[in-house]
């Protein structure tokens, strides 16, 4: 009777572990990386772009000859198309050649300094001296296990709203890109309609912003100032616009 006890409690186990593992697919190619969104299904394969090399000269360089140039590696657009609720843990599959490296080695995740039409990392800087430094990168701790043949199973314990790059040792001219867009609140569907001029709050450039109804139609046409201090327009759609600030 014990022995027959003993069985179905480590099926029971069994089920229960089961029933929490992920079990979404491998990469099919190598260096490519999916966000784990559910614990089946296929994923969502983050956006890929190969890098180019820029320079960036400070404004105070130009004006008064004294600041620093730097040189970048960055991609093109703002913002990645690939957006990714913050919540407590995120969690990616990494497929690699072998997964018998240690993970800390081969991978990286860096935050990305966003700006009018690019994403980039800052490499190395000298400053008007002639002083010269390595750029000062934002990693982003992670932890790592073995997943099927070849790949790994990393998570984020803990990360910011911002824009990111996964990048694997030996692939390090593409980039794997995600952005972090905030907590996914609820919206209540049961709330008046937005009518113009209501003031709307919402995600852009990484950055909750408080902007102005201008329009109702596929959406809504919002008028906002950005973090440079430009008058912009964005239409967004009402499932991602909040009447109170969601901060408070």
């Amino acid at each position: 009777m014990n022995y027959l006890l003993l069985i179905i409690c480590l099926a029971c186990a069994s089920i229960t572990l089961n029933a929490q593992t992920t079990q979404i697919q491998e990469p099919e190619w190598v260096s490519n990386v999916i966000y784990v969104n559910d614990i089946v299904g296929n994923g969502i394969a983050l956006e890929k772009q190969k890098i180019y090399s820029s320079t960036k000269t400070s404004t105070s360089l130009k004006l008064i000859g004294v600041g620093k140039v730097s040189g970048e590696n960055c991609v093109k657009g703002e913002e990645s198309p690939i957006e990714i609720r913050l919540a407590n843990s995120l969690q990616f599959i990494v497929k690699a050649e072998s997964n018998k490296v240690d993970p800390a080695i081969l991978i990286n995740i860096i935050e990305l300094e966003s700006s009018k039409d690019k994403r980039c990392i800052e490499l190395a800087s000298i400053n008007s001296l002639g002083d010269s430094r390595s750029g000062d990168m934002d990693y982003v701790s992670f932890t790592a296990k073995k997943y099927g043949e070849s790949s790994y199973l990393i998570t984020i314990p803990e990360i910011k709203i911002g824009e990111f790059a996964i990048i694997l040792d030996g692939y390090a001219n593409v980039y794997n890109l995600f952005q972090v867009t905030g907590k996914d609140y609820k919206v209540d569907v049961t709330e008046p309609l937005w009518n113009f001029g209501d003031t709307v709050y919402f995600l852009a450039e990484t950055k909750w912003q408080t902007g102005i109804v201008q329009e109702i139609r596929q959406g809504l046409l919002v008028e906002f100032t950005n973090t440079r201090g430009k008058s912009k327009q964005r239409r967004i759609q009402e499932t991602v616009a909040y009447k109170e600030n969601p901060n408070n």
